[in-house]
Order: C-alpha cells, then sequence, then structure tokens
C-alpha cells in the first residue's frame, strides 16, 4: 500500500508553493523544540493503537492530533508534560512483611525448587547426595547472611524513624558499612543533632523567659485562639484578678475585676491608663504576635500608682510651699495691722465703736482660717517617715470610734465596731495610722447621712485587714477615678486633702488599699496590712 500511495503523494508535494526563508526558519524551530534540541519523533506504535483498526483501509478522516506539550516550570529540563491532569498514582499495598523475610522466603525456595528438580540426579547416583546435601545448606546459610547484610540498612532508617517519632534526639546511628546507606546515615545524624540543639536552645530561652517575666514587676497576660486567658505573670494575676485567683483558662469578660473589664474594650495597638481602685492606676496596651501563623492576643500591664503619686506629690508641695510662704507673710502683717487698728477702738465715737470693732473680729477670724487652712496643707506636704512598733488596730479603731461618737450622734448615725480577737499587734505608726483612720471613718459618718449605719471591722485573714462599711448612697463614676487626687471634693466646704494624706500615710507604711461604693452603695474603704 506504502508503493501506491507514493505516486499520488508526489504531485502534492510538487504542488507546494516554496517557502520563504522566515517561514522555513520557523517551521525548523518547530520541528527542534522550543530549547533548540531536536523533538523527538513521534512512535508508530502510537499511532497505530489509536487506530485500532488493524487490517483495515484506512478512513479518509485525519488523524487527531496529539495534545500540546508545554515545557517544564522555569525553563529546567528538556521534557513537555501533557496539558492534561496526570493519571493517579498506582497504590501500592503494604504487606507487614520485610525485606530481609522477603529474600529468606525468596531464598527457602529457590532451594526448595533446585532441591527439587536435583532428585532425578540423586536418584541416578546416590553418591552425590551428601555433598548436595553440603552445597545446599552452605548456599542457604551464605543466602540468610547476605539477606541479613542488606536488611541492615533498612533496620537503620526503621530505627531512625522510631526515633523521631518518640522524640529521642539525643541518640545517633550507627554506621553501617555500606557506601549507599552510610551517606544518609551521616545525613540523618547531623539531622538529629540540629534539630537537638535547636530544641536546647528554645528550652533555654523559655527557662530565661520565664525567669524574666517572674521577676518582672510587668504584668503579661496572653490570650489563646479562644480569647481565654493562656499564661499571666506573676505580677498580672493580682492586677488582673481582683480575689488574686490564676485567671488562666477561663475568658478575659469573666475574670473579676475591673482591669478584665477595662482590657476587653482595647483595640489592637491600644494603651490606656486604668483606675484601679484605691487610687490606683495602671497602663494596659494591647498588642499581637503570630503563633505558627496565626495572630494572638496579648496585654502589657504597667502598674503606675507610685510613679504617678511621686510626681504629684512634687508638684503639690512645690505650690502648697510657695502659697503656704506667700499667705503666711502676708497673714502675720495683716494681723499686726488689725491688733494696731483695734488699739484705736477707744477714739472712735460710741456710736460707731461697735461696728468697726465687730469689723476687726472677723477680719481676724478669717485670717486665723486661712492660716489654719494653710497648716493643714502644709501636713499633706510634711507627712513624717513612719515608726513602724507593734501596735492593735482593733485597739486603734474603738479609739477613733470613741473619738466621733458624739459626731455621729448628733448626725444621727449608728457607728460600731467589729473586732476579730485573733488580729494581733502589727507593725505600724500608731500615731499616723489613727489619723488616716479619723479621715476616713469621719468621711463616712458624713456620707451615711440621718439613719444610715458606718461599721469599723478588722480581720485576721492573710496579715490582716481593716474596712470601714457606711450605707451612704455610693460613689458615683465620673468621681471614682478623682478620689485620690489632691484638692479634688465633692464638699462644699472640703478642701480636697483628707484622702491624700490617706494616702500618704497608707503608701508610706506599704499597705494596700481599696476605695469602692457602688451606685446606691454600700461604700467600703479597705486596707490590707
Amino acid at each position: 500500500m506504502a508503493g501506491e500511495r507514493a505516486p499520488a503523494e508526489a504531485p502534492r508535494r510538487a504542488e507546494r508553493p516554496p517557502l520563504r526563508k522566515g517561514a522555513a526558519r520557523r517551521r525548523r524551530l518547530r520541528l527542534r523544540g522550543g530549547d533548540g534540541r531536536g523533538r523527538p519523533p513521534r512512535r508508530r506504535a502510537a499511532r497505530r493503537r489509536q487506530d485500532a483498526g488493524g487490517d483495515r483501509a484506512r478512513s479518509h478522516l485525519p488523524l487527531p492530533r496529539a495534545p500540546r506539550r508545554e515545557p517544564l516550570p522555569r525553563g529546567r529540563g528538556a521534557g513537555a508534560l501533557p496539558r492534561g491532569a496526570l493519571p493517579p498514582a498506582r497504590e501500592v499495598r503494604d504487606l507487614g512483611v520485610t525485606w530481609k523475610a522477603r529474600a529468606v522466603a525468596y531464598l527457602v525456595l529457590l532451594h526448595a525448587a533446585l532441591a527439587a528438580l536435583a532428585v532425578p540426579l540423586l536418584l541416578a547416583h546416590p553418591a552425590w547426595l551428601v555433598a548436595a546435601e553440603a552445597a545446599f545448606a552452605v548456599s542457604l546459610v551464605l543466602g540468610a547472611l547476605l539477606a541479613r547484610r542488606l536488611a541492615a540498612p533498612m533496620q537503620a532508617l526503621r530505627d531512625g524513624a522510631e526515633l523521631l517519632r518518640a522524640g529521642e534526639l539525643s541518640t545517633r546511628l550507627a554506621r553501617t558499612g555500606t557506601p549507599e546507606i552510610d551517606p544518609l546515615v551521616d545525613l540523618f545524624n547531623a539531622m538529629l543533632s540540629r534539630l537537638h540543639e535547636e530544641r536546647v536552645r528554645q528550652e533555654e530561652q523559655q527557662a530565661f523567659l520565664a525567669k524574666v517575666l517572674e521577676a518582672s514587676p510587668l504584668g503579661v497576660v496572653t490570650l489563646d485562639l479562644d480569647g481565654r486567658v493562656d499564661s499571666a505573670s506573676p505580677a498580672a494575676i493580682p492586677l488582673l484578678s481582683s480575689g488574686g485567683e490564676d485567671p488562666r483558662g477561663r475568658p478575659l469578660a469573666e475574670v473579676p475585676g475591673p482591669l478584665a473589664g477595662a482590657l476587653t474594650t482595647l483595640g489592637p495597638g491600644e494603651s490606656r491608663v486604668v483606675p484601679h481602685g484605691g487610687g490606683r492606676r495602671v497602663k494596659v496596651q494591647r498588642s499581637q504576635f503570630l503563633d505558627r501563623g496565626f495572630p494572638r492576643t496579648f496585654f502589657l500591664l504597667v502598674e503606675l500608682t507610685e510613679e504617678l503619686r511621686l510626681s504629684e506629690k512634687a508638684a503639690y508641695e512645690k505650690l502648697i510651699r510657695m502659697t503656704s510662704h506667700e499667705v503666711n507673710n502676708s497673714g502675720a502683717a495683716v494681723g499686726s495691722l488689725l491688733a494696731s487698728l483695734l488699739a484705736f477702738a477707744g477714739r472712735l465715737p460710741e456710736a460707731d465703736r461697735p461696728d468697726f470693732v465687730e469689723a476687726i473680729r472677723v477680719s481676724r477670724e478669717r485670717t486665723e482660717r486661712l492660716n489654719a487652712f494653710m497648716r493643714s496643707l502644709a501636713e499633706v506636704v510634711k507627712v513624717p517617715a513612719p515608726r513602724l512598733a507593734p501596735a492593735d488596730p482593733s485597739g486603734l479603731a474603738r479609739s477613733v470610734a470613741l473619738l466621733l461618737g458624739p459626731l455621729a450622734e448628733r448626725s444621727g448615725v449608728s457607728l460600731r465596731v467589729e473586732a476579730d480577737p485573733r488580729l494581733g499587734p502589727v507593725p505600724l505608726d500608731a500615731a499616723l495610722f489613727e489619723q488616716a483612720l479619723f479621715n476616713v471613718v469621719k468621711n463616712a459618718v458624713e456620707a451615711a447621712g440621718a439613719g444610715g449605719r458606718v461599721t469599723v471591722r478588722t480581720s485576721a485573714e492573710g496579715r490582716g485587714a481593716v474596712e470601714v462599711v457606711d450605707t451612704g448612697p455610693g460613689i458615683p463614676k465620673e468621681v471614682e477615678p478623682h478620689l485620690f487626687t489632691p484638692f479634688f471634693t465633692t464638699k462644699p466646704e472640703g478642701q480636697g486633702v483628707g484622702l491624700t494624706f490617706v494616702r500618704e500615710v497608707l503608701a508610706s507604711h506599704g499597705f494596700r488599699f481599696s476605695l469602692a461604693g457602688p451606685p446606691g452603695g454600700p461604700t467600703t474603704f479597705r486596707v490590707w496590712f
């Protein structure tokens, strides 16, 4: 058939117009491929499979073109991949049989087959029986040794996989003596050494970070992906939880305390100074870090109470000193002039004398009040360092209640003391602490009003505590952040230095305190020794 088609094809080739120089060059490039190398010839066997016609006469329809081939990415390799999807990977069944067992089974079957073939020969020549048995035994032993030798590298790789699975990174694999496997063993041992070094480095860094967080006054709180507290440094636990309970494992919104509620309202990267009761102020900041590709939230808690207190104290000390100096000098001069004017009262007419004397008296009283006011301000500045000595807090509470008893009776307030007999002496400055407790109880009596109750209670829990509870209207939310601010007061005739004095005394003792009173009451002032 090829001989019959040749004459018909020749005229068609002759009828084709000659190709131009550029077209001929592009055709040669297509035949050679995009990388300049020759295109592999198409196999005729593939064409016969596509035809599937056998010895049948060819159809007049043209054969389908082969699928377009595309080069490998980035130009690597000369081969090409078909555009269609790759065929599915062939499933390999794992029979659970090691290569050593397979090799031994093969040797046993091979020798059994050879023995079966040698039976007719041994029957014809019985004298060869002993030699044949010895040859079979030697061959079988040598084959078993060879199988064991070949299976040793596989066993080494299996042992390495078990070490990785168990997390044992300090053990190393022994070389097998096989040139093909020993480089893999060396590479595996190097990988184990690197992993072991990385693990030791991470453990050391984690231990160092834990020590730093344990000793640092900076509080750090991290949340997991579900918004629960994952970890909290020792400095963060008393700030975050009001009762000092461990907040780990609990949602942040369910942690008791005012600071936890403030943290939930912070945005990423936002920082804020939050009042924390008892004049304490904490700076909180929210940030994020990546953990295995997922963003996690953490908070930084910094207590600024002492720093802000010292800064405020330095500011109002300077103001009080300057003001006190000017007022005292002016007051002394004014007082002297008023005394001189009072000496001239006898020279005035009888009708004008009473008004003149009354005016001088009022002026002198006002001057004395101004001097007393400046002395009260100076007391805040001149708070002496406490002289600690064992004192009975319950006895001090009874003394304060005795002093304020008449004021409570006039105001219609019930004042009582509940002393815990288990509370023993506490090292403190009795004079300073009694004055501070006097200011607190006096404020409670004035806040309770007619028909109210004020209770001074001592407790032996922990290292001891004293609390003053009144049934007044509570503390408005807008007033609470300014309670211990110098010169801030809600009383018409207040000076705003009472709670400032209390804060200075308790801070100098190192006592922790809080003042909380929800709207509607009751209001509780608590001091922890």
